[in-house]
């Protein structure tokens, strides 16, 4: 006898119109995300301290995610991965380009929330002036930090799409 599940597959529909809005208002939440992670480092200048706020914005970003993912009734795995990583990279992105404007390093928003470049721009001029608190630590440590920040929010995508639910084609819901 083989396990409930064992050979499910999704059937890749989905419905573009309900996609599109969730998209939209999971592009919101992810703004939303990392302008209170953004927030909370503000508050809380030692870095050590921020992956606790770290891990706060890794427990909402998934569950904001899933619950869009949910409402859109998508069954296409690989655009559901795609949507997914767009809104943990935005997330992550979102965060960084509010500092920006906190800090008036002189790049745009839309710049440092949609274009990769910009956003490492922005990384890079915040090392360049920054002493991370009260410790002396500069250069390869800082960017360490940094790269585990946005490998934390990329791990919150695998999360999401690791889940295993099953849709009932008749009855349009998830179980």
């Amino acid at each position: 006898m083989h396990a409930p599940g064992t050979f499910y597959e999704a059937s890749g529909q989905f419905i573009p119109k309900r996609l599109a809005i969730s998209t939209l208002i999971g592009i919101l939440l992810a703004i939303f995300i990392g302008w209170l992670y953004y927030l909370l480092s503000l508050v809380n200048p030692i870095i050590y301290l921020n992956f606790i706020v770290l891990g706060l914005a890794m427990f909402a970003a998934p569950a904001a995610f899933t619950t869009i993912l949910y409402h859109s009734q998508s069954r296409h795995t690989k655009l559901n991965t795609a949507i997914t990583v767009l809104l943990c990279y935005l997330t992550w992105s979102s965060q960084w380009a509010f500092l920006n404007l906190h800090w008036h390093l002189g790049y745009s928003f839309w710049g440092g929330l949609l274009n990769p470049l910009t956003t490492l721009k922005i990384i890079s001029a915040r090392g360049d002036q920054i002493d991370m608190g009260h410790f002396s630590f500069r250069g390869g440590f800082q960017y360490l930090c940094y790269i585990t920040e946005l490998a934390a929010f990329m791990l919150a995508a695998k999360w999401v799409t690791a889940s295993k639910d099953y849709f009932c084609e008749d009855c349009k819901q998830f179980y």
